[in-house]
């Protein structure tokens, strides 16, 4: 699947300007030309990683139910989640393929079984910008803005959401059949089952961060002498005072953050950044 399909008579500026990692978009009818994967398939793959869940309480059965657990535990309102099940279909990870060549960012391909009435994840965000594909039956997706921590990424998410401190009005999207929906990374959402048979498919991107600069800059640090120093000693054996060390320390950092700013100012970083794998 491309961009485009989702899309619809929207075009991809239009998407990126108004939408993308700021607001979600319903798109009736785009996914309508996605292929119906084959769940049971997918769950009797070797190797898939597939679990139970039922509101917000994981199934003790261990992993990969298999299609016949998988079904039998569906009647009593547990939600089949099988991840990166691009792995296990061939149109599944076309599909991925098509995301990532349009956006630039590795694609993971979740699939959805969830009963009508119930839901397998309580509220929640993820990191990643995620677009739902709702290939068969309906489903409903309250959503939420995130203002408890925006722009999140996995080194700043705690156990804990803090859905409680959370005020920001909700926002329902119901997805028919054949209908689609972009939500951006952060937004408080959760799914639930509006009759038998629903099936969605969830394409995550994970797109890069400022974070992600570092990992481009730590290479060409690590040609600098100055970033390949060791730091002073600060066990007993230095003897020095703790406010010496921390001055000893400021000292040395100020000096590494006048060197790391001129590495960010350097005009070959944009380039570097664009042929990084």
């Amino acid at each position: 699947m491309t961009l485009a399909a989702f899309l619809g008579d929207m075009t991809a500026r239009e998407f990126l300007d108004r939408h993308w990692s700021r607001l979600p978009l319903l798109k009736p009818g785009g996914a309508r030309d996605v292929a119906v994967p084959d769940l049971d398939r997918v769950l009797a793959a070797e190797g898939v990683d597939a679990f139970l869940a039922r509101d917000a309480a994981m199934w003790e059965g261990g992993r990969s139910p298999g299609p016949e657990r998988a079904r039998a535990m569906a009647a009593e309102g547990w939600t089949t989640v099988a991840r990166n099940a691009q792995k296990h279909d061939a149109g599944l990870a076309e599909l991925a393929a098509g995301f990532a060549r349009d956006l630039g960012a590795p694609v993971n391909v979740h699939l959805y079984a969830t009963p009508p009435g119930r839901t397998g994840f309580g509220w929640h965000y993820d990191v990643e910008d995620v677009f739902i594909l709702q290939v068969r039956g309906a489903k409903e997706y309250p959503l939420r803005k995130n203002s408890v921590l925006p722009w999140p990424v996995l080194e700043a998410m705690g156990k804990d959401l803090r859905l409680e401190r959370e005020f920001s009005p909700v926002w329902n999207a119901r997805l028919a059949e054949g209908d689609a929906l972009y939500i951006p990374a952060g937004w408080w959402h959760r799914a639930v089952g509006v009759d038998r048979g629903s099936l969605t498919i969830a394409a995550g991107l994970m797109m890069p961060t400022g974070l992600s600069v570092l990992d481009v800059l730590r290479r060409d640090l690590a040609a600098n002498p100055a970033w390949r120093q060791r730091l002073p000693v600060t066990g007993a054996a230095a003897g020095r005072s703790r406010e010496e060390l921390e001055g000893a320390l400021e000292a040395l950092f100020r000096e590494l953050g006048r060197d790391l700013a001129r590495a960010l100012s350097d005009g070959g970083l944009a380039r570097r950044w664009l042929r990084a794998p």
